[in-house]
């Protein structure tokens, strides 16, 4: 009984399946059909609107063609015309050139038979006009620049002359101008005693002073070596307690050729220390100037190129070569 019923739900289990297949089966069938009725329609209309478009376009030519066509034989007709005219024209302009001659003789009131002389003589009448302009205006840029180096020579010879040109007005603040061939000698006797009254007369107190007075007056490389020695004198100096005074009892001044002045003094050094005198002794004292250009603030224009002090024992003053001395 049991396998019965078993084998009866069995058949009914393969019957459901059978059915199931037929189904799904049947469900494809149905889709295939679909779509194959889908793309046959659509193809027969892409067919027919093509054919449409077609049709469409052949009417719109045809259409144009009816519109256009006889302004297009127009314009051509016109082209094909002015083509003949103009090759018509230049075919009879060809023919009047070769058929017309130049006249001979008086033509116009002109006579031809002078005019080949009356051209060439324009000719020559342009060509010499030309040359002269040539001509001068060569000689107008020569003219030209000689005047500009003239100048610049006369400029540059200018701004020598002026560079020896100083002020010799201690304390005024205007310019007074002169040249070194100018220069007063009381001038350059009032700076070398100025010079000298500023070296040897000294205290403890005012050594500084003086000493730095000095050394504005002088060069840069007699500047560094005077501080240099004068060091340790000036701590003698202090310490001590020392003065000095300065007599000069005979000086010489001259000028060199190259623009110098060479000032020598005899002078007599008389030294104390704490209020007690140490003697004195006799100098000499030899500097060299140069005048500078001038600068503000400063009372003398002329600078102490070089500086020697020593006794006066064995000394033999000598004079420069071509120079002017002055004794006061």
């Amino acid at each position: 009984m049991e396998t019965a019923n078993q084998t009866e739900d069995l058949w009914k289990v393969k019957m459901m399946n059978n059915k199931n297949a037929m189904t799904a089966n049947r469900i494809s069938t149905l889709v295939q059909n679909s779509l194959v009725m889908v793309a046959s329609g659509l193809s027969s209309a892409w067919k027919r609107g093509f054919c449409l478009v077609s049709t469409l376009m052949s009417s719109l030519k045809t259409m144009l063609l009816k519109v256009l066509e006889p302004s297009l034989l127009r314009s051509k007709e016109n082209l094909k015309r002015k083509a003949n005219e103009m090759l018509t024209a230049m075919d009879k302009g060809i023919e009047a050139a070769q058929v017309v001659t130049p006249p001979v003789g008086v033509y116009k009131g002109v006579d031809l038979r002078i005019l080949p002389k009356y051209v060439a003589f324009k000719a020559a009448m342009i060509k010499q006009r030309m040359t002269l302009q040539y001509i001068l205006a060569i000689h107008l840029a020569a003219f030209a620049l000689h005047f500009v180096l003239a100048r610049v020579e006369i400029h540059g010879l200018e701004t020598k002359l002026r560079e020896k040109e100083f002020i010799l007005a201690p304390g005024v603040m205007d310019f007074t101008t002169a040249s070194p061939q100018s220069v007063p000698d009381s001038y350059v006797v009032n700076a070398a005693m100025s010079f000298l009254g500023m070296l040897g007369n000294i205290n403890a107190s005012n050594i500084d002073e003086q000493y730095k007075r000095l050394s504005n007056f002088m060069s840069s490389e007699l500047r560094i070596q005077f501080e240099e020695e004068a060091r340790e004198w000036r701590e003698t100096v202090k310490v001590e307690n020392i003065s000095e005074i300065l007599r000069i009892t005979d000086r010489e001044v001259v000028a060199t050729e190259e623009g110098f002045y060479k000032v020598t003094a005899i002078a007599q050094r008389e030294r104390y220390s704490n209020s007690e005198s140490l003697g004195h002794v006799d100098e000499v004292v030899e500097m060299t100037l140069k005048l500078v250009p001038p600068v503000k603030g400063k009372e003398w224009y002329l600078e102490i190129t070089s500086l020697k002090r020593g006794r006066a024992d064995g000394f033999k003053p000598t004079s420069a070569n071509g120079g002017k001395k002055n004794d006061r």
